[in-house]
């Protein structure tokens, strides 16, 4: 195929490409269509020019080349007088060889003209082409702009989401903790009078402070004994008392105690003999040589889950309170002259 003909071709082909590419980009909804799009009509300008470049070499080269034909074989010999004497069939010739140079440069003429109009045509393809190139360019950078917004605007989405999510996390928090159970142990008191070989019936008072019932109240107790004190004038802060570890692996037990709402205070009564270990009062405790110690914690369901509380106390002998008088006044012996009183630390509550 003839190198014009194939640029020409070529061109008609670009323009094609261009049109359906500009339609295409008119009616493409994503973005990531429209880059593809646009790096078509982009290479597809290219090719044009490429084409077109090739369609002006090629004329120019075609000229030339018929320039240098005509002056290797000139066929006008009118600047050689010896052509035009004597003989008739020379004078045939030389009307012969003139009426094909002029259909020739006629020939010339108006193929040049056709070809001068072929290269504006495709000079025109290639300003379109440069022109959908530009366009295409331009529209790669707008809709990288746009995608860079799009992102942003998408980050931006996401951190508000975010905190929106953390906002509404803290407020359901806030929520639940305004509204669950929180029972707390508010004192403790003796169930029977202090006897040799018995358990120690403990009454705590659990305080219900929250909005909600809390539920499956189960307790750990932790049973010891500690040198005595001046009972009602040591302080406290001064007495030692061993740890409150009392709260490992306490769960809640489905079926237990029930706790209502608001405000609610009740007893809780449990015994040293089912503490760890059993322990019963002893001759030390009932004289007052020893005091006994009651630590441990409490377990239950709430509306969030399972919580503890947990407590301490120490059971003291009072002096002051062995002895009292009766109704008539006469003195008598006082049988349970204990009180307990809350521990310097092994309280929690959450």
């Amino acid at each position: 195929m003839p190198v014009k003909l194939s640029a020409f071709l070529t061109g008609l082909c670009v323009g094609a490409v261009l049109v359906c590419v500009a339609f295409a980009l008119w009616n493409a909804s994503s973005p990531y269509v429209q880059i593809g799009l646009n790096f078509i009509l982009i290479v597809a300008g290219f090719i044009g020019v490429y084409a077109a470049r090739r369609y002006s070499i090629a004329d120019t080269d075609s000229n030339d080349r018929n320039d240098r034909q005509h002056a290797n074989h000139p066929s006008n010999n009118s600047n050689n007088p010896e052509t035009h004497v004597g003989h008739p069939e020379d004078v045939s010739l030389e009307s012969l060889s003139r009426q094909m140079h002029e259909y020739y440069e006629t020939h010339k003429s108006e193929e040049r003209v056709f070809w001068s109009r072929q290269v504006g045509t495709a000079k025109v393809l290639n300003y379109v082409t440069g022109v959908g190139a530009a366009v295409g360019f331009a529209g790669l950078v707008f809709i990288g702009i746009s995608l860079g917004i799009a992102n942003r605007s998408a980050h931006d989405g996401k951190i508000a989401a975010q905190a929106a999510a953390a906002q509404a996390a803290v407020t359901e928090k806030s929520v639940i903790l305004s509204q669950r159970a929180r029972i707390a142990v508010s004192g403790a008191g003796l169930n029977s009078t202090i006897a040799i070989g018995q358990p120690i019936r403990i009454a705590l008072s659990l305080a219900n402070t929250g909005r909600e019932p809390s539920a499956d109240i189960n307790y750990r107790l932790l049973n010891s004994t500690i040198r005595p004190y001046v009972a009602g004038e040591t302080d406290m802060r001064d007495i030692v008392v061993p740890d409150n570890n009392s709260c490992s692996d306490l769960t809640p037990v489905k079926g237990r105690l029930y706790a209502p709402p608001p405000n609610s205070v009740f007893n809780f009564n449990i015994d040293s003999r089912h503490g760890e270990p059993q322990f019963v009062a002893n001759q030390e405790i009932v004289s007052g040589e020893q005091f006994y110690v009651a630590r441990g914690f409490i377990a239950y369901n709430a509306i969030d889950g399972i919580h503890q509380s947990g407590f301490c106390y120490v059971l003291e002998r009072h002096k002051e309170m062995e002895t009292g008088r009766d109704q008539q006044g006469n003195a008598v012996v006082n049988p349970t002259p204990f009180l307990f009183s809350q521990c310097p630390k092994g309280f929690s509550f959450n």
